[in-house]
């Protein structure tokens, strides 16, 4: 009797912890928000790692496509809109240790989703960018790899960005392309993913 006493107890413990509320998930990317709101500006960087990796899609360039940004609420999608801007103003693309080679820096490509995020949430912030701030991203936003599909959209977001960028930089929009070009022929796999500067077109 006992036995059996001590054995419904257990049985009446478990359930009273299966009944009770479960206490909500923290979202992973607040704490790497928080990083970035303290000064860490290439926490950016993580933050697009994981909103990534779920969906082991690397060459996405909208965030807000991803099951992270749908999953999170208004207050982390005002906080990355900010965490973006910031990267923006203060991030390093390094451009130097990947011009003309077919490598790829997370860095740079960070700095691009930044950029669509700011043009698709945010396009008055993209408005008030300095030329310095063009001439440093021109760069990757000429070079960024898109599919086919991606290339042949008109008015995409990639088409804005590079028409923007000729628009403050276009020395380095043709020296970035020239570059990128000889790199193409010389591996004998050049493939035109990127918008020529003023043409409009791919």
């Amino acid at each position: 009797w006992k036995a059996d006493y001590q054995m419904w107890q257990e049985f009446e413990q478990i359930n009273e912890r299966r009944r009770a509320p479960k206490l909500p998930t923290e979202n992973p990317l607040l704490p790497l928000l928080g990083k970035i709101e303290g000064g860490e500006i290439e926490a950016w960087i993580e933050v697009n790692h994981r909103l990534l990796s779920r969906e082991q899609n690397w060459f996405e360039t909208d965030l807000t496509a991803l099951t992270g940004w749908q999953q999170a609420d208004k207050t982390i999608h005002k906080r990355m809109i900010s965490a973006a801007l910031n990267y923006v103003h203060l991030g390093e693309p390094q451009t130097d240790q990947w011009i003309g080679s077919n490598l790829i820096f997370p860095s740079a490509f960070a700095g691009y989703r930044a950029l669509c995020l700011l043009l698709k949430e945010a396009p008055e912030k993209i408005a008030q960018l300095t030329n310095e701030l063009w001439q440093k991203w021109s760069p990757i936003i000429v070079t960024f790899p898109l599919s086919s599909f991606d290339a042949a959209q008109s008015n995409s977001p990639h088409q804005t960005l590079t028409k923007l960028a000729y628009r403050h930089a276009p020395e380095i929009i043709i020296q970035t392309l020239i570059s990128h070009i000889e790199c193409k022929n010389a591996g004998g796999d050049w493939l035109w993913r990127n918008a020529q500067p003023g043409s409009g077109r791919r």
